[in-house]
């Protein structure tokens, strides 16, 4: 029979510690080590459970000489309790299980027993708590049966009352910590979130300004390229010929250059802002089309316009932007990549219905060679801008060996 119940005992054992890493009850943080403030605690804790216990057993070696077996084997479990509450952090259940039969017998484990009460309130779920408390309520009233004092109604309301305080005590406490611990998590999460946020502003603030230096900077020095080719390959212009294109290549590039330092004085600045206050971008629009097409004629572009300028100027927002950007890159690649070539841009389009936007350059013909092979990020930039502003691209082929860029775009009334 003893060994029947041993087993049992152990099997119940191993059944506590399984559900103690299952975590069918809320570990304490950091239960694999103990920080300062845990050191302190427990030291605190055992050496009260020792205060109490002592004095006791100095008073039962001076009451009773001759100490039967129940007081020797009292006095053995009150000092096992005490060093139990060493590890209750990692097993709070089974040590406020192994405290009943202790607490049933020794007087000495009234505080050890108490101490691990408030840790299972403390860490354990609340069935689990509830469910000590009451063991333990019932535990101290048999406590009376087992040194056969009377129990009153007085005394059972008493152990009822602290083993009920306790066991708010520590749900409070707990409840206060989880909470705690919740805060500080969602505060940690929130963070993090705005940074991710912030970084991610970051990235796509840098990618629109490095959109805008390649339509500003590649137009630029597109138009210096065409101007610089055309020098060396026509070798009978006339002195004022060579001198006004010179002069229009430093017009140029001066112009790019302020252009590409309004964009790295951007990078540079800090705090929230357009990029284009102050000047530092220039804010494109349709207004600005006629004398883009003019500069790409003074170039010597062919360019023929099909559409009215004073009709489109008072589109605004990003649908006019990317129609000035679409224009600009559309005549920046023909300059590259078809010199000689004739650029048509036909605009049309009603307010409320959208616009379309169509530059078509025919096949390359004489003309000087481009300085740069093509990487695509141009029109890959292009199809970004439309898409951003609603609208829709398409660049390809003819099938008379030109190029053509069709987009259309919201016009909102």
């Amino acid at each position: 029979m003893g060994a029947i119940v041993g087993r049992a005992a152990r099997a119940a054992f191993v059944w506590l510690s399984e559900l103690d890493r299952a975590r069918v009850y809320e570990q304490p943080a950091g239960s694999s080590g103990r920080s300062a403030r845990d050191w302190v605690a427990d030291v605190g804790c055992v050496a009260l459970a020792v205060a109490w216990a002592v004095p006791l057993i100095v008073w039962f070696a001076a009451q009773n000489a001759g100490a039967g077996p129940l007081e020797v084997v009292s006095v053995v479990l009150g000092v096992a309790s005490c060093a139990l509450l060493w590890v209750r952090r990692q097993w709070p259940v089974p040590v406020a299980l192994i405290m009943l039969p202790i607490g049933l017998i020794s007087p000495l484990a009234i505080v050890s027993t108490s101490i691990a009460i408030f840790t299972v309130a403390v860490h354990a779920s609340v069935w689990m708590t509830v469910a000590l408390t009451v063991a333990h309520t019932v535990t101290a009233a048999l406590y009376y049966q087992v040194w056969g004092q009377e129990l009153t109604l007085t005394r059972l309301l008493m152990a009822a009352l602290i083993t009920t305080a306790l066991s708010s005590w520590g749900m409070f406490i707990g409840v206060r910590r989880r909470l705690l611990d919740s805060l500080r998590d969602k505060a940690r999460r929130t963070e993090e979130d705005a940074l991710a946020r912030a970084d991610q502003a970051r990235r796509a603030e840098r990618t629109r300004i490095a959109r805008e230096m390649h339509d500003i900077v590649a137009h630029r020095i597109s138009m210096v390229s065409l101007h610089a080719g055309a020098l060396e390959f026509r070798k009978d212009l006339d002195r004022e010929t060579i001198d006004r294109t010179l002069a229009l290549i430093r017009t140029s590039a001066h112009q790019a250059m302020i252009e590409l330092r309004g964009a790295i004085g951007v990078l540079r600045q800090r705090g929230d802002h357009d990029e284009f206050d102050g000047g530092l971008l220039s804010r494109p629009s349709m207004a600005g089309l006629p004398a883009l097409i003019a500069e790409a004629a003074e170039a010597g572009i062919e360019v023929i316009a099909e559409f009215d300028p004073a009709r489109f100027a008072e589109v605004g927002g990003s649908s006019g932007r990317t129609a000035y950007r679409v224009v600009q890159e559309a005549l920046t690649n023909a300059a590259k990549h078809a010199p000689g070539s004739a650029v048509r841009v036909r605009i049309t389009g009603e307010p409320g219905e959208g616009m379309d936007i169509s530059v078509r350059n025919t096949r390359g013909g004489a003309g000087p060679a481009s300085w740069a092979r093509g990487s695509g990020t141009g029109l890959i930039g292009l199809e970004e801008r439309t898409a951003l502003a609603e609208g829709r691209f398409h660049a390809g082929g003819t099938g008379d060996g030109g190029f053509a860029v069709e987009v259309w775009l919201p016009w909102r009334e």
